[in-house]
């Protein structure tokens, strides 16, 4: 299974922590200012962390 948290890498991009509980490997995912906005709220420009995973196909090496 895999667990995603929204991390700060100090730039623009929407950076993503990306962690296995089969493998216990853990990982950074860093996508474009752009790409994430579509996941945004307008208002409060909080990310639908949901809408945005389902939207991107993320795996682990070990293929749990």
């Amino acid at each position: 299974m895999l667990e995603f948290d929204l991390v700060d890498n100090g730039t623009l991009d929407t950076v993503i922590e990306v962690h296995c509980t089969e493998c216990d490997r853990t990982w950074e995912e860093v996508f474009s200012q752009e790409y994430a906005s579509e996941f945004r709220d307008s208002d409060t420009g909080e990310l639908d962390m949901d809408a945005f995973i389902d939207g991107y196909d993320v795996t682990c090496e070990c293929e749990y």
